[in-house]
């Protein structure tokens, strides 16, 4: 068994693994012709089977930029079409000595096939994952809900119920969408419509296509995970959150030939425009880490649209446009705030929730943890931001810790988190003078040493 996982162990862990499944956040192929694909909790059938590997083989294993996993046997491709592995971050390789391997020797320096000369094409065909093309060009048929029919070779999307009381209208697309100097489009124009409903076009991005098809079983774009999505009636979808958010958009009134495009920002904020018209912004926390796949929901008053092949952002975008990243994290920042929702509910919030404070007076209990659910803005020297210090204790041992996360709660965690160090797939900083880094069970001494947050002072930054 070969693969990865995104949380390299510093130890070994009390219980044995028994098999490279039981890898936490682990992407892994072999077994006896099957796959790990998180999130998907069951087996996935890959065509290949490595029981047949004979001393000698060469087994490599190649993650492509697009979140691709292809197995190579002496540089023949056996598995290929697995989309949705995670990109932009450190991943691990993992080995499991299973069935009838009992030995292996990594090759120092490896380096993947060239990708030319013959293939065996078993993989895709009997994985049911669809190979995505490099851009977006048009749906998917087979990665449709099954009351979505497409045609004009994918660049037509219909619903099939005449009276528009059923959902499973979301379809996808072949590719990731276009990346432009304000971001990443794509837009539809609306062919036919209902009238009298409550809701209406939804428009989305995913970072990973639906692993199954034909017909992913997806009734509305908010079941899609690792998904971003607006319309529905007035709300949006997402990721890792288990709430709708209100938005200030409502897609009920969208009239045949209206062209409707969905903008996604270097800095994960997702931008609505109709007919080149800006109707929502400020939607926050879009990952921006790698491929964006468009996902169209058929929702409500909106029945058909066509993709508008070579669409650009419009004029309007540029207006909206700036290349420097939001205001960082301060009192006084009107861009990234605190999100409650997510947050402590020991921690109190005011100055529109760009204030933090721990409701405690004494200072002893612990569940000060606050998030923000927009990502940290980019700068020229990396990814950047700053709070200061408005309120403190005298005597404590330790202080302010500040970091970041891969992944945001759910809503209203239970349990709560005690400290920072519980959050999962998080690099935090302060606490005593120490650090806590994801996959390292024990916290490490900052380097270099000798700052210890407890020696903060109201107005430090």
């Amino acid at each position: 068994v070969i693969g990865v996982t995104k949380a390299l162990l510093t130890a070994a862990p009390k219980t044995p693994f028994e098999t490279a499944e039981e890898v936490p956040d682990c992407w892994c192929f072999g077994f006896d012709g099957q796959a790990v694909v998180p999130p998907k909790e069951d087996f996935v059938p890959i065509g290949w089977n490595p029981k047949d590997l004979h001393v000698g083989d060469r087994v490599g294993l190649l993650i492509t930029p697009q979140g691709e996993a292809k197995v190579f046997v002496n540089e023949q491709q056996v598995v290929s079409g697995v989309t949705g592995m995670p990109v932009g971050v450190p991943l691990f390789p993992v080995i499991d000595l299973l069935g009838n391997t009992v030995a292996v020797a990594l090759i120092p320096g490896a380096e993947p096939p060239t990708l030319k000369g013959p293939t065996i094409p078993v993989a895709a065909p009997s994985l049911g994952v669809f190979i995505p093309e490099p851009r977006f060009t048009g749906f998917v048929p087979e990665l449709t809900s099954r009351l979505v029919v497409v045609r004009e070779n994918g660049l037509y999307a219909e619903h099939t119920d005449p009276q528009g009381k059923e959902l499973w209208g979301v379809v996808f697309g072949n590719g990731p969408i276009d990346t432009f100097d304000h971001g990443s489009y794509f837009e539809v124009e609306v062919k036919m419509t209902h009238t009298k409903e409550l809701d209406g076009l939804t428009l989305g991005v995913t970072t990973a296509l639906p692993v199954s098809r034909p017909n992913p079983p997806y009734e509305t774009a908010e079941e899609v995970p690792h998904a971003w999505s607006v319309g529905f009636n007035g709300q949006a979808a997402l990721a890792h959150r288990e709430a709708m958010v209100p938005v200030s958009w409502n897609p009920v009134d969208l009239k045949v030939g209206n062209r409707v495009g969905l903008l996604i920002t270097a800095h994960g904020e997702a931008k609505v425009f109709v007919n080149g018209k800006l109707v929502l912004s400020e939607v926050y926390g879009v990952s921006v880490a790698g491929p964006l796949y468009p996902v169209v929901d058929l929702l409500g008053n909106t029945v058909a649209v066509k993709l508008v092949s070579g669409a650009k952002p419009p004029p309007a975008a540029a207006k909206t446009h700036t290349s420097a990243p939001p205001p960082r994290l301060t009192a006084e920042g009107n861009i990234l705030r605190f999100d409650p929702a997510l947050s402590s509910k020991l921690v109190k919030f005011t100055n529109g929730n760009a204030m933090a404070e721990h409701s405690d007076p004494t200072g002893q209990k612990l569940e000060g943890v606050c998030f923000s659910s927009k990502p940290v803005p980019k700068v020229p020297e990396g990814l950047y931001f700053e709070v200061r210090i408005e309120k403190t204790h005298s005597a404590e041992l330790d202080g302010l810790v500040i970091g970041v996360t891969l992944e945001l709660p759910p809503e209203n965690v239970d349990p709560p988190f005690q400290t920072a160090e519980d959050v999962v797939d998080s690099w935090s900083f302060g606490y005593n003078g120490q650090m806590h880094l994801n996959g390292k069970r024990d916290m490490l001494p900052l380097v270099p040493a000798g700052w210890n947050p407890k020696d903060l002072r109201v107005g430090d930054l």
